[in-house]
């Protein structure tokens, strides 16, 4: 991490509670959040439109052929509330009903208690069910319960997720679909802000929310696939990699105080990255986002 506040012009960051002395403040540079984590909060924002992930998620399932849908969430973040809005209006409209589980009202529950919960309010379920969650990390855990509590995957509970990790897509059986949110996207659109803070311009105070791409699917029925969340704690790391590329090359072609001494070293290191995803055990997973 650069320490010297002199080498740095802007901090595109993830912010996580609305607190204007949040630590990336500290260079005294221009911030730009891309997360919704938590919302609102007092910077400047680019960030994925969660309603619309939900969306794409509940028509998903639908064309899939699932006559019942649920959702498995987290309340204290921002972006699961509003991915499970925007799921289940969708399915509303069209006159479907939504099973919710929170694991934001059992703040006091040990991991395996979350897991016994989680593994019994999925038998209870109707079949064949449709299952969204927030993110890939998370549907991974609910693929292995649903494995644990005697149901098939996907014939029985489908599951999609946010994310659309490759790696994490082929090591997964069956395979697994996501919601692609466009990660990169949002690393472009948020160099773009702060280059534009950066020469004096006012940024948006509104958030700007970028719609996702698209949803992927590798079974004929339904799939799933994991990132390492952007929680409070825990970064995720391939969204973290697609969002520095995409600002390394837009502040090499734009940023203003740049010149030919300027120069960017990003130097990805997937062994460093994977003892670490594979470490997230999935007893401790529900207990975070």
């Amino acid at each position: 991490m650069m320490e010297d506040s002199d080498v740095i012009d802007g901090v595109i960051a993830i912010i996580d509670r609305p607190d204007p002395h949040h630590p990336s403040t500290r260079h005294g540079r221009p911030v730009v959040n891309v997360s919704t984590i938590a919302f609102p909060v007092p910077f400047p924002t680019v960030a994925i439109d969660n309603l619309a992930l939900g969306r794409l998620a509940a028509e998903h399932l639908v064309v899939q052929g699932y006559r019942h849908f649920a959702y498995h969430m987290e309340s204290r973040v921002y972006f699961s509330k509003q991915r499970g809005l925007g799921f289940g209006e969708t399915l509303k409209d069209k006159g479907r009903e939504v099973h919710f589980f929170d694991t934001g009202l059992h703040i006091s529950a040990a991991p395996r208690e979350l897991h016994a919960l989680s593994m019994e309010w999925l038998r209870k379920l109707p079949k064949p069910l449709g299952l969204f969650t927030h993110n890939d990390q998370r549907a991974v855990v609910l693929m292995d319960l649903c494995r644990d509590a005697g149901l098939k995957v996907p014939e029985e509970v489908g599951i999609i997720g946010v994310d659309n990790d490759p790696l994490l897509a082929e090591l997964c059986r069956p395979m697994l679909t996501s919601v692609d949110p466009g990660a990169t996207t949002v690393g472009f659109r948020a160099a773009e802000m702060i280059a534009q803070i950066l020469s004096g311009h006012t940024p948006e105070s509104q958030p700007i929310l970028l719609p996702p791409k698209r949803s992927t699917c590798g079974n004929p029925r339904s799939r799933v696939i994991w990132w390492m969340t952007a929680s409070r704690q825990r970064c995720d790391t391939s969204k973290s990699i697609g969002r520095s590329r995409s600002m390394c090359r837009i502040f090499w072609k734009r940023c203003p105080h740049r010149d030919d001494r300027w120069s960017v070293c990003f130097k990805p290191t997937w062994a460093d990255h994977l003892p670490r995803r594979f470490a997230a055990c999935r007893l401790t997973i529900l207990n975070g986002c």
